[in-house]
């Protein structure tokens, strides 16, 4: 007989949605809340432990709602910074507030708490420039092609970065990258 060791990718189960948890959740609750009913039913009865244990489930089961519930408002905040880092490219933690509609201690806070769950392997968060700093951040940014475009509305110089159109900083005009 021959056992096939099964490899998991413990970074995988960071992306994943808690539903299990969820539903052994609510199954623990209506299992106490059953069991409860059925003791109160019982009126004749002076042994309260079947109570307890009813209440106890039925806690056990929010906790564990709660729980999952708030992992999965994490994990799509986190899903949300992942495509503004790793797709988008968005590096400034003050472009990542704006984006996110959070204030920058927030937004700190979120980062400090993705690079300790392990979400953004191998980077780092520089308060002093406020910038996220890394591996795959200089890789990224050796990769992006940008030039400096005169504005043809007032003539300001501005950095575009190739395959993005943005606005002029002064008069808001849209400015877009030319291989010219």
């Amino acid at each position: 007989m021959q056992f096939k060791k099964i490899s998991t990718n413990p970074k995988s189960r960071l992306y994943q949605r808690k539903t299990g948890r969820l539903v052994w959740g609510v199954v623990l609750f209506f299992f106490g809340l059953f069991g409860l009913v059925t003791e109160v039913q019982d009126s004749y009865r002076y042994d309260y432990s079947g109570m307890i244990i009813g209440i106890a489930f039925m806690f056990g089961g929010l906790a564990m709602v709660y729980s999952a519930t708030k992992s999965n408002l994490n994990l799509e905040r986190y899903h949300a910074y992942n495509q503004l880092i790793f797709k988008r490219g968005i590096f400034s933690i003050d472009s990542l507030a704006r984006s996110m509609d959070k204030t920058y201690p927030e937004t700190i806070q979120d980062l400090d708490q993705l690079v300790r769950k392990g979400y953004l392997q191998d980077m780092s968060v520089n308060r002093d420039s406020k910038m996220i700093e890394g591996l795959f951040v200089s890789k990224y940014k050796a990769q992006v092609q940008s030039k400096m475009i005169r504005c043809p509305g007032c003539g300001a110089s501005n950095e575009v970065i190739q395959h993005e159109t943005i606005p002029c900083e002064y008069c808001g005009r849209k400015l877009k990258y030319t291989d010219s």
